[in-house]
């Protein structure tokens, strides 16, 4: 997309056209990813409460031009190149709210075989103040409604694809020219390596690049009063700029973690199912449709004072997008006398984008690790010990929850654990099968 301001000549480059370039460059609305292209939300996202740092990069007299020629590999960089984005302006780690599952320009890792040239000439530098932002309040108003939502997930995205995905704290203005291409070469051929190109007049250029003097003169002469964004040099993500608390919360729905040892999955929804009667199975079903069954649920039975009954199996069966099936397959040994102190506590833990529900009430629960470990039961053993690495220095709060899965057979275990021992960022764990009646080896998955 490219944007320009015609009554911005270059004799008056200066702050005062601040404004004017607010306006016309519209800086005061998100800016949109879309699969191919980037354009500019409809609705205000913010106010400025004060003018941005204004650089001026080159006046009249010096008329610093740049020749940039690259060979971009990925698609993902051809789509900044095209869009004047600079690759580093959007942390890649965090752009999955940005679009759909299947759209992903900002991180399309598909190989492509084209060139990019470019010709430009940097004039002025704007540098947002995030404290000088002020989100309109309808923008706030909307989130804080997407927020009490089942779907908060769902009706952020929304809302960010009507006010924006990011906002400006660095944007270059000049003028520029650029060409992508794509590219036919011999295999034989050495590999293509970028180029830049710098000078400051056209005579300096002749000697350097003449295939393209004769475009240089008809832009010097008639494009000057053309100023453009050259350069989205660095972006806020929007939710950046909401206050402290707002912010929090809307990164913990999109999956967004500051350090790089997180876990995308979230702890979705939790609830309780009391044993009101001798029964050993029962059926839980959802308030409303999931999206996907590509879920985990992780279960115990308790005493409603919260005790654990580690003697006793649970068993998860038949989860799909309306519910799930849970027997107690011990629950003979439970004396008739106990049933009605004892409870069911269960969590649903997948990702939100694609299970479609996040309960507020469990999404201050961070999932520290996720590990799957497989182990073999060999005949004749009835337990077997396990080491799972952990972060080091975990809180004491910490909370370690197992799930055992195994292969469909007509033979079926009866599987419990116990922490043996915890040292530095290593957990023993001791496995033990209560159904004795294995005849073969049993691989399980923990």
């Amino acid at each position: 997309m490219k944007e320009s301001v015609s009554n911005a000549s270059a004799d008056t480059i200066s702050a005062d056209n601040t404004p004017n370039w607010i306006d016309k460059f519209k800086f005061n609305h998100g800016m949109i990813i879309y699969k191919r292209e980037i354009g500019f939300a409809r609705r205000l996202a913010c106010k400025f409460e004060s003018q941005p740092k204004f650089n001026i990069l080159s006046d009249t007299s010096t008329r610093v031009f740049q020749m940039k020629l690259m060979f971009p590999t990925k698609q993902k960089d051809s789509f900044f190149l095209t869009n004047n984005i600079n690759s580093y302006a959007i942390n890649s780690d965090h752009v999955s709210w940005v679009l759909d599952i299947d759209k992903k320009p900002l991180t399309d890792e598909s190989p492509v075989n084209v060139f990019y040239l470019e010709i430009k000439c940097s004039k002025a530098e704007l540098i947002f103040d995030k404290e000088s932002m002020k989100l309109s309040e309808s923008l706030i108003k909307a989130v804080t409604s997407a927020l009490e939502d089942n779907n908060p997930y769902h009706e952020l995205t929304k809302i960010f694809q009507k006010y924006g995905h990011f906002l400006p704290r660095k944007v270059v203005l000049g003028y520029k020219l650029y060409r992508m291409a794509y590219l036919i070469v011999d295999e034989k051929c050495l590999k293509q390596n970028d180029e830049k190109i710098e000078w400051e007049t056209l005579n300096d250029f002749n000697d350097k690049c003449n295939d393209v003097l004769n475009i240089l003169n008809l832009w010097e002469k008639n494009d000057n009063d053309s100023l453009q964004i050259i350069n989205w040099s660095e972006l806020y993500p929007i939710y950046d700029i909401f206050d402290e608390s707002l912010c929090k919360d809307i990164k913990c729905i999109l999956r967004i973690n500051d350090t790089k040892s997180y876990v995308n999955e979230k702890v979705l929804k939790a609830g309780v199912i009391p044993i009101e009667e001798l029964r050993d199975f029962y059926f839980v079903e959802f308030s409303s449709t999931l999206k996907s069954n590509n879920y985990r649920i992780f279960g115990k039975l308790m005493t409603k004072d919260g005790e654990p009954k580690d003697e006793m199996v649970v068993k998860f069966k038949f989860t799909d997008i309306n519910g799930f099936y849970v027997v107690i397959v011990n629950f003979d040994s439970i004396k008739a006398k106990d049933y009605v102190n004892l409870q069911i506590t269960w969590i649903l833990i997948g990702k939100p984008a694609e299970i479609g529900i996040f309960d507020k009430n469990t999404r201050n629960i961070a999932i520290i690790c996720s590990e799957n470990t497989s182990f073999t039961f060999q005949n004749g053993r009835e337990d077997l010990i396990a080491q799972l690495k952990v972060p080091e220095n975990l809180s004491t709060n910490s909370i370690l929850i197992t799930s055992i899965e195994y292969p469909r057979s007509n033979y079926g275990p009866n599987i419990i654990t116990s922490i043996k021992n915890y040292r530095n960022n290593e957990i023993e764990i001791n496995i033990y099968d209560l159904n004795s009646h294995r005849t073969c080896p049993l691989e399980i998955n923990l």
